[in-house]
């Protein structure tokens, strides 16, 4: 014959059974909430960074813009006895007018500037040779030297984040036989915080935490752009941003 189970042991029982039940539905509750907080912030970042590689890839465009510029009227240097350095500043400036928070404009014979826009701003940049720059000196002219743009990032004074795009004006070989030559480069550099804003990254209502990096982000020599490091080990939504074949 079995033993009948005592009362207060079978209430035992029961209510270890019933807070099992409670805490096996709450936390699964929980999991499809969090689950589904995730998809939602997943979603929203495929949304801003359409409009972030949108917005910043407007205004990268603008160093192959200058390029192309220089290519067809090479004479904008200083000395040049023609107007072509005055045509190259009405389009700096109408650059600068349509697009807001490109903070400089330039070009560059031989890695030395000779045109600068705008100018009130950036007269004292007039003659210095980027490739001695002792930050992006080397990078910039290893670049040029391989047909390649280069980007650089840099953190200016109040603490602004900018972006820096530079793209090589190489002239091509011409039917008459003259060889191609590397004759420098373009560049333009922007308010990357500005973009983000812009783009909905931050300055928006249940703003995102938000870090950016190029690289390997497991690797401690990894270029940190934006944002808190310890993010990227906190169970992060992640998200490439791919601009001008960039990938962050």
């Amino acid at each position: 014959m079995k033993r009948p189970v005592a009362p207060a042991l079978l209430g035992l029982i029961t209510g270890l059974a019933l807070m099992f039940a409670v805490y096996t539905v709450y936390t699964s509750a929980g999991k499809q909430r969090y689950d589904h907080e995730r998809a939602q912030v997943a979603s929203r970042i495929n949304t801003l960074q359409a409009r972030f590689a949108e917005s910043l890839g407007a205004r990268m465009h603008l160093a192959p813009h200058m390029a192309s510029f220089i290519r067809t009227e090479y004479n904008v240097l200083p000395d040049a006895e023609d107007n072509t350095e005055e045509e190259l500043g009405v389009l700096a400036e109408d650059f600068l007018r349509h697009q807001p928070g490109v903070i400089r404009l330039l070009v560059a014979k031989d890695g030395i500037i000779q045109y600068v826009a705008p100018m009130e701003e950036n007269e004292l940049l007039l003659g210095k040779d980027l490739y001695l720059d002792p930050v992006v000196g080397i990078l910039l002219k290893t670049g040029m030297d391989q047909d390649k743009p280069v980007i650089t990032f840099t953190r200016a004074d109040g603490g602004k984040m900018t972006l820096s795009w530079y793209v090589p004006v190489h002239f091509p070989e011409t039917p008459g036989g003259t060889a191609g030559y590397l004759w420098g480069l373009s560049g333009v550099t922007i308010d990357l915080d500005q973009v983000l804003k812009e783009s909905g990254f931050v300055g928006q209502d249940h703003q995102l935490q938000l870090a950016i990096a190029t690289g390997d982000i497991n690797d401690p020599a990894t270029s940190w752009i934006l944002g808190d490091r310890s993010l990227f080990t906190n169970d992060p939504v992640y998200a490439d941003l791919r601009v001008q074949n960039l990938t962050w």
